[in-house]
């Protein structure tokens, strides 16, 4: 219940820039690291033969791509790559359907043949019968993989392969049928974040098109030179431009707008003159305000002003009555003006990382709203009339200042997940139990010691998080959740598990990192359906040989536990197929930063240096990863050592002035902007300046700020 999936990932591939020589060849994409994490876990999923995961890392690290300005190909090839190995697995998962069907049969007849012959010796009935349950057994394996191959967490997945004997790009539905309303493409991209794909027709109308989920496909430009009267959707994102272009405000038949991810510090009234604009994308951008005249476009059904500096909105919003999302994310506003309830069409409106400190007190108005983000604000408590929201499936509050809840948020009974990390909680609410249709419950970062038996009491759970807390135990009743698929208890202080863990018969992933396990249950064994577990940083020193039992999992993450070479060596002879890792401290390092676990991602990488010294590309992580915990001191030593061990790494010059900024050393932070200034690092498609911008944003984003942050702005918007 966060930010939309890609625009999260969006932000996260800007986070962090650091690619091995070898690396940055072969993915065409250097000086942008996420880029090559996001394709090295995508292959590291897609040899494990984990597809849905894979997809989603090859899907990031296009859009990583795209930001960094790069033109990699790399992910279009892994995403077929996933594509191909689906159809291999679909082809396998249907034969062994048909044998295990086959099989099936013959059991049953001859069962029958048995009982009516009344020769055979009960053994030989035991032996029909259990050639039966094993045939059932295969046939519901066959089944569930086949299903398995339909993963996309939204409603439509990407598809390739032949269509009217030529290949072709399609799209499916999660049962794995063609979406005809979808169309037949010659090239296309997944549906992104905001709900478009980009596609090009096939044939005599060969063009670009962006293509909604109804199937709207709209003529798309991608630069103002191609505007022409049939063109309905301009795609501006990423362009740099600190205004709108005139000629923008000339092409009222426009109905879809992207400017996001550029530097517009201020929206012309001349907006309200597009009456015709449906999709209106301002997100990413440096509006401190916006004009009256945007309650002027009266068809608009989405308006994307996530990541500005808002902090107020004008009264003018409650004219956009057709408005069906409203995205607000990342903005510095600290109320909502009362207009806001006129929006009676709105279903998802997401306030998230804001300072507001109260909602309005008629909230409940807004009788269609679907989805309420509202984490990271400085809400203390919630209004009443909260309870008017009877539609309401989605509400996150995590990171907010609330010291309780109104009883009347336990009538929400429509709620599917909710979001209450980070929010200073030392037990579970009983009245949690009254949410029924909860599929995902989120209790990470609060004080929890211990979970109420009443959480089994959660029947409809298939997500449940509660890592950094502080349990040293689970109740047995965890095993009453038999529809999880997803369990994240890492940063506790869990000494073991309950038997009853080996109930959890649909559990995909289990996160048990950075507890001080020292057994796990022999019961482990009975989680057939786990793909991933991880278990590094314990105090493991064997598992149980019923491990070997997990003939589906793919990945296991054992370092940092003081295992011995022999149980090493026995847990890789139970587990031929699975990829066990996690021992590296690089590995470490990244898996934590990504999370966005600074403190652990530094200690990792020094710990790497301790052992490798010589190392250019962990100097340069640790120049980098030492800026995010405050250590400016350090990033500058490390940065000038990777310059010593390596003179070719200049892209460590953007962490050094980093360094030297924030140790209030500004001479020599502004010697390097003004030696890149206009200039590229090599091998960097981007300019000096977009890449300096977007390290301060990163430090913003992760709650470093300074003063001098403003110089830089200023010096690289000249």
């Amino acid at each position: 219940m966060k930010a939309p999936l890609f625009l999260s990932l969006c932000l996260l591939c800007l986070s962090s820039r650091t690619l091995s020589a070898q690396n940055q060849q072969e993915a065409g994409c250097s000086d942008c690291p996420q880029y090559d994490a996001f394709m090295e876990q995508g292959r590291i999923f897609l040899k494990g033969e984990i597809f849905d995961k894979a997809l989603t890392e090859f899907q990031a690290a296009q859009v990583a791509a795209r930001i960094c300005k790069c033109n990699s190909t790399a992910p279009s090839d892994s995403i077929l790559k996933v594509f191909k190995g689906i159809q291999r697995q679909k082809d396998v998962a249907i034969a062994a359907q048909a044998a295990a069907i086959v099989a099936q049969k013959r059991a049953e007849k001859a069962e029958k043949t048995a009982k009516a012959e009344k020769a055979k010796t009960q053994q030989a009935l035991a032996e029909t019968e259990k050639a039966k349950n094993e045939a059932q057994t295969a046939l519901q394996k066959a089944d569930k993989l086949i299903k398995a191959f339909y993963f996309y967490a939204d409603r439509f997945a990407l598809a390739y392969g032949e269509k009217n004997g030529a290949n072709a790009f399609y799209f499916i539905d999660k049962n794995g049928d063609e979406v005809p309303k979808l169309g037949q493409w010659k090239k296309a991209e997944q549906f992104d974040f905001r709900g478009f794909a980009k596609v090009k027709k096939q044939g005599k109308e060969e063009g670009d098109f962006l293509l909604d989920t109804m199937g709207n496909a709209y003529p798309a430009a991608f630069d103002i030179k191609d505007l022409k009267p049939e063109i309905r959707a301009l795609d501006l994102s990423g362009k740099k431009l600190t205004e709108v272009p005139e000629e923008v405000f000339q092409y009222l038949q426009l109905e879809v707008l992207s400017l996001n991810t550029n530097s517009l510090d201020s929206l012309s009234a001349q907006i309200g003159e597009l009456k015709n604009l449906k999709y209106l994308d301002l997100s990413l951008n440096q509006l401190t305000s916006l004009p009256a005249q945007i309650g002027k476009l009266k068809h608009l059904t989405y308006l994307g002003l996530g990541y500005n500096q808002l902090t107020s909105l004008p009264a003018q919003i409650g004219g956009l009555k057709n408005l069906i999302s409203l995205d607000l994310i990342g903005n510095q506003l600290t109320n909502l003006p009362d207009q806001i309830l006129e929006l009676k069409n709105l279903t998802s409106l997401d306030l998230s990382e804001n300072q507001l400190t109260s909602l309005p007190a008629q909230i409940g108005e807004l009788k269609n709203l679907t989805h309420l983000n509202l984490y990271f604000n400085q809400l203390t408590s919630l209004p009443e009339q909260i309870w008017g929201l009877m539609n309401l499936t989605d509400l996150d509050l995590s990171g907010n200042q609330l010291t309780s809840l109104p009883a009347q948020i336990w009538g929400l009974k429509n709620l599917t997940t909710l979001g209450l990390g980070l929010s200073q909680l030392t037990s579970l609410p009983a009245q949690i139990v009254d949410l029924k249709n909860l599929t995902s419950l989120s209790l990470f970062g609060n004080q929890l010691t211990s979970l109420s038996a009443q959480i089994g009491d959660l029947k409809n759970l298939t997500d449940l998080n509660l890592h950094s807390n502080q349990l040293t135990s689970l109740p047995a009743q965890i095993g009453d959740l038999k529809n999880l698929t997803s369990l994240s208890l890492f940063g506790n202080q869990l000494t073991s598990l309950p038997a009853q863990i080996g109930e959890l018969k649909n559990l995909t992933s289990l996160e048990l990192w950075d507890n001080k396990l020292t057994t796990l249950p022999e019961q482990i064994g009975e989680l057939k359906n786990l793909t991933s577990l991880e278990l590094w940083d314990n105090q493991l020193t064997s598992l149980p040989e019923q491990i070997g039992e997990l003939k589906n999992l793919k990945i296991l993450k054992l370092g940092y536990n003081p295992f011995t070479d022999e149980a090493l060596e026995q847990i890789k002879l139970l587990l031929p197929t699975c990829i066990i890792g996690g021992f590296t401290d690089e590995e470490l390092a990244s898996e934590n930063f990504s999370k966005q676990n600074y403190p652990k991602a530094y200690d990792y990488i020094k710990n790497a240096l301790e052992k490798d010294s010589a190392n250019y590309q962990h100097w340069s992580l640790l120049s980098f990863y030492a800026l995010f915990v405050n250590q400016p001191q350090e990033a500058i030593s490390a940065a000038q050592k990777t310059l010593e061990l390596d003179p070719e790494s200049q892209q460590v010059e953007s962490y050094l002035a980093l360094g030297y900024l924030l140790n209030n050393q500004w001479s020599e932070a502004e010697k390097i902007y003004l030696k890149w200034k206009g200039q590229k690092f090599p091998d960097d498609e981007r300019l000096c300046d977009d890449v300096f911008l977007q390290d301060i944003q990163d430090l913003e984003a992760a709650g470093i700020t300074h003063p001098d942050f403003e110089k830089v702005k200023q010096l690289f918007k000249q």
